[in-house]
């Protein structure tokens, strides 16, 4: 299931704050191998989580290149925030929000007022 409205959102957010394009553009396969290693688990949790095996999680563990290997830390807080945003989106998708203007004039509004929060602290 793909969320339009989150995904207009989070791919907004990942411009604004500097994120390589082509990683949008062109997909999973020009990310960084680490990366690349939780789309299948990605995919398992999204679509068939009771199929999700222990040995997946070993796969992505056992990787011969050390700077590319997930810790344990590291790969519980990924599929925790994997599952994080597939349950939101399905949230999202219950509302029937979709992405339109409203988005634009609640981040213009809200800059506005992160604006003159600034200048109140600068006359204080």
């Amino acid at each position: 299931m793909k969320c339009d409205y989150l995904f207009q959102t989070l791919e907004e957010l990942f411009i604004s704050i500097g994120g390589d394009v082509t990683w949008l553009i062109k997909g999973l396969d020009h990310v960084p191998q680490k990366l690349q290693a939780l789309g299948k688990i990605n995919n398992i949790l999204a679509y068939q989580p009771w199929k999700f095996k222990l040995n997946y999680i070993e796969e992505i563990m056992k990787n011969d290149n050390v700077q590319k290997t997930w810790n344990t830390r590291e790969l519980l807080q990924a599929c925790l925030i994997m599952i994080f945003f597939q349950k939101i989106s399905a949230i999202i998708e219950g509302f029937n929000l979709s992405p339109n203007e409203q988005i634009e004039k609640t981040y213009e509004i809200n800059k506005q007022n992160s604006e003159e929060e600034e200048i109140c602290i600068e006359l204080s």
